[in-house]
């Protein structure tokens, strides 16, 4: 046996002693302006594996079928049916034994292909990705998903965790594990039936928690929910969901339609769940303003008008109303801004390095000018 290949436990998945503040970073844009202004309270969107950013990142080829006997087949090829719809009774109907074992023996000589998309589509059609930051001055993190003039949420994580407990059925908090190789699991040790429906959340948590050693610097955290029907998001590579999605039985065109529908994954939280909305350094910029003051410890900003504007930065600067907006009114007491500040080491040399370094409240806005109040963070 390879020690290199670990074994899965859940209770590495939970009570564990995480950070109680963690950090979500967002780029300026419609997403992620949408996530405080899109509905009556701000959401988390929790991702479908497909969409993370890393090939491996909730990648199937860390699943090993190579033990993978045809009683486990059936079961697992069962489950994804029921998932799609189809009842025990109609997939028996549908499934004799003989078929049964064609099934078995196609899959088996392409290493179990199509077995593994179809089990990847059902495992991620019910779970959903959070990915947090232990800290929020990382200079990577800002440039790769804030762009410096974007923001980033802090967020209380019990409150977090106790929101989830109103709108999921499990949820699962850990840090990733990062590796110089990774490697494949047994899937077969971890087939499992929790009332009477599959269950393989094991390898699930494995491929959502494994990750090179060049991600590192993320300092990354993630919060995994399961819930029901949270929607599919097709992979790149992918061409077989469509035909998948089409097999199920007896349904009408919108409910095949819902499989790939994802507003479930927007996940309600509470307004106290966000504990500060941190500010890029060049969150105000020129792109958007005409003319910059200070007087009487307000910086006055003079918003551009639509001539003096190019029409991709205008859709930008309406991006920033937007959120500014929400922001004064409902978390103007909670906004902070990252900058560059001097710090000196233990040998008395000067270096530089990115940290909150002010305290923001937005204190007039309307549709030709914003001021704050601006005041540094004594440290």
């Amino acid at each position: 046996m390879n020690k290199n290949i670990p074994n899965i436990n859940l209770n590495d998945f939970t009570n564990l002693n995480y950070p109680k503040k963690m950090y979500k970073h967002y780029s300026l844009n419609d997403n992620s302006v949408n996530v405080l202004t899109g509905k009556e309270n701000p959401y988390l969107y929790f991702s479908h594996p497909n969409q993370l950013n890393d090939i491996l990142d909730g990648s199937m080829l860390l699943w090993d079928f190579k033990n993978l006997n045809q009683k486990y087949f059936s079961l697992i090829l069962q489950g994804i049916y029921k998932c799609l719809g189809i009842s025990n009774k109609d997939f028996i109907e549908q499934f004799t034994n003989d078929k049964l074992f064609e099934s078995y023996q196609k899959s088996k000589n392409v290493n179990f292909e199509d077995l593994k998309l179809m089990l990847s589509f059902l495992n991620s059609f019910n779970t959903g990705v959070l990915s947090l930051t232990e800290n929020c001055d990382n200079n990577l993190m800002w440039a790769h998903y804030s762009y410096d003039d974007g923001f980033v949420l802090e967020l209380n994580i019990n409150k977090l965790l106790e929101s989830l407990k109103l709108n999921v059925k499990d949820s699962y908090i850990f840090p990733i594990t990062y590796k110089k190789k990774l490697y494949s699991i047994d899937i077969s040790k971890y087939i499992k039936f929790k009332n009477n429906e599959l269950s393989m959340i094991e390898p699930v948590l494995y491929y959502i928690s494994t990750k090179y050693k060049a991600w590192k610097y993320e300092k990354e955290w993630r919060v995994l929910i399961t819930k029901d029907k949270l929607g599919h998001s097709r992979d790149k590579l992918d061409f077989i969901t469509q035909k998948l999605r089409d097999k199920i039985f007896d349904q009408d065109v919108p409910t095949k339609q819902d499989i790939f529908r994802t507003d479930s994954r927007k996940i309600d939280i509470k307004k106290e769940t966000i504990s500060k909305i941190i500010l890029g350094p060049y969150f105000f910029n020129n792109l958007y303003f005409s003319e910059i003051c200070e007087e009487n410890n307000k910086v006055f900003y003079l918003f551009k008008t639509s001539a003096e504007i190019t029409e991709n930065a205008f859709q930008k600067l309406q991006h920033f109303l937007i959120l500014v907006r929400e922001i004064k009114e409902n978390y103007n007491d909670r906004i902070q801004q990252i900058g560059i500040a001097n710090k000196t080491s233990v040998n008395g040399d000067i270096y530089i390095k990115r940290k909150v370094c002010f305290n923001i409240k937005i204190v007039e806005l309307n549709k030709f000018m914003m001021a704050i109040e601006k005041s540094e963070i004594e440290i």
